[in-house]
């Protein structure tokens, strides 16, 4: 809910559409897709918990993907798969890099 406060504030009338919660106790992941008026709200969640005995820490990352429903595929191919391209460290081209031969 945090995720989600953060971009529509309080006191807005979210319908669900679909969830996901992985149970994974190390890779602690889930997603939630809302219909919010005319728009549709994605908010996703993961946290990561370091293994090593040495830095007990957790990073917990959350996103929000929002925008109109009737362009929200458009959205998601144009600019939100792109923006997410980029936190995975790929460059401005979201073509993958050829193999070179041998």
């Amino acid at each position: 809910m945090v995720a989600k406060l953060g971009v529509l504030g309080e006191g807005q009338q979210l319908k669900p559409v679909c969830a996901y919660d992985e149970q994974n106790p190390l890779t602690t992941t889930w997603l939630d897709a809302d219909r919010v008026n005319r728009s549709v709200l994605v908010s996703t969640s993961t946290a990561i918990g370091l293994t090593d005995f040495y830095l007990p820490a957790t990073t917990v990352t959350y996103n929000n993907l929002y925008g109109p429903h009737s362009s929200f595929e458009s959205l998601m191919r144009t600019v939100f798969i792109r923006i997410f391209f980029q936190f995975l460290g790929g460059g401005d081209n979201p073509a993958p890099t050829p193999t070179p031969d041998f």
